[in-house]
């Protein structure tokens, strides 16, 4: 069979989206290197690119100099001719941040989840959304796109959250409706999880591979799976629910049957709960952390076994997807001093174990996986990039976002979320 060729309207985008990914990543560009670098003519170079300009998409840069006769003029991307929002909706915290379409975090806000839930909470992601806009000098109609990450799968049927247990009568609402009535801008909804699998492909130890894992241990358990590069969902889009592992608890309890047998032994509550059945005060998850490290044999018996357990869900995952690496994040699964107890335990169940570290993004990772969807979204939408463009996402510049004063909250290390 002949190979297709784009032709009309779907040509021109084809084409608008070359350039701006040659703008984007090359920038500042001349017309001439566009055209040589893209094989487009130089008249439907001209064409577009004045198209760009007009809509302020693109800007001149000035003219370079060095050649012979008339200086020809240099194009940049314009990132502030849009802004995107994303949200890490956690059962204790939420963060959320707005960038620019270069891919710059401009500014961030974190403050704790409304301990009452449901509309409680759809109100707060609304208000935090227009706070970031208003932080960013941006208008509302500036804002192309919304993308949450939020504990639960979205129901595809329902429109409701399953598994969301972490967040009062979350999973009585049909959130995306919720949320896009009142934003009135395109809204993605996904699991946090997913979420943060993609913010480590995006900037975190997952750029360099196709075939990776990302497991939360904090307040809940979850995995988000990358592979072929491709982030995958499942057919309810539950793929990575590992907290209904049997391990570590009885799955044939219905006590265990609501959270899932793993994470009711693994997670924040469980961790606490076995450190106290060892002889332990009944503390907070970073106090564990510190007995262990002052010497206390419960807390270091505890994290060792939790080490176990993590081992022993990795090594079911392992068998059957294969990762080449295997991240770990969340309040509990970011710690660092959990990975040579993971690590010793999983070479002890498998002749090959894959790799496991410690995220590097850490608390963060869901974050910027919503921010990474919902830039790719806007530049989709924008520059009309098809299947036969793969969008490459801009590199964020370095350096951290500026903060709101009194709305940005320290991270709470080790804790869970």
């Amino acid at each position: 069979m002949r190979e297709m060729t784009p032709a009309g309207p779907l040509l021109r985008q084809v084409n608008t989206q070359t350039l701006m990914q040659l703008i984007i990543h090359t920038g500042p560009v001349t017309r001439v290197e566009l055209a040589r670098r893209s094989g487009l003519s130089k008249q439907t170079v001209s064409e577009i690119v004045r198209q760009l300009q007009g809509a302020d998409w693109v800007r001149e840069t000035g003219r370079v100099r060095g050649g012979v006769g008339r200086s020809p003029v240099a194009y940049e991307f314009n990132p502030r001719s849009g802004f995107v929002i994303g949200v890490d909706l956690g059962g204790t915290k939420l963060r959320a941040a707005i960038g620019d379409l270069g891919g710059g975090l401009l500014h961030e806000i974190v403050e704790s989840t409304d301990p009452l839930g449901g509309r409680h909470v759809i109100e707060q992601v609304c208000s935090v959304s227009r706070r970031l806009a208003d932080l960013a000098d941006a208008s509302w109609d500036a804002v192309l796109c919304v993308a949450i990450g939020t504990p639960g799968v979205l129901n595809p049927q329902t429109g409701v959250m399953d598994f969301a247990v972490n967040i009062p009568s979350f999973g009585d609402l049909r959130v995306q409706d919720e949320l896009t009535g009142r934003l009135g801008v395109p809204l993605l909804l996904d699991n946090d999880v997913n979420m943060a699998v993609l913010g480590e492909h995006w900037q975190g130890l997952g750029q360099d591979s196709s075939d990776f894992v990302f497991i939360a241990v904090g307040t809940g358990i979850g995995m988000g799976v990358v592979a072929d590069d491709e982030i995958r969902r499942g057919c309810n889009g539950a793929a990575g629910e590992i907290c209904y592992l049997p391990i570590g608890a009885d799955p044939l309890d219905r006590a265990n049957q609501v959270k899932g047998a793993f994470e009711e032994a693994a997670a924040g509550a469980g961790l606490v709960r076995r450190y106290v059945e060892a002889g332990g005060r009944e503390v907070g998850v970073p106090e564990i952390f510190a007995a262990a490290a002052d010497g206390d044999a419960a807390a270091q018996l505890v994290l060792d076994d939790e080490g176990r357990l993590i081992g022993q869900a990795i090594c079911a995952v392992a068998g059957v997807l294969d990762p080449e690496l295997v991240v770990l994040g969340g309040g509990i699964g970011s710690r660092t001093e959990l990975l040579e107890p993971v690590r010793n335990w999983l070479g002890r169940f498998m002749l090959q174990p894959p790799e496991v570290h410690t995220s590097a993004l850490g608390h963060r990772a869901p974050l910027v996986g919503s921010m990474a969807v919902a830039l790719r979204t806007a530049h989709q939408d924008l520059f009309g990039a098809t299947a036969l463009t793969p969008l490459v996402l801009p590199t964020p510049p370095s350096g951290t976002a500026d903060a709101a004063d009194g709305d940005v909250a320290a991270p709470n290390p080790g804790g869970t979320r």
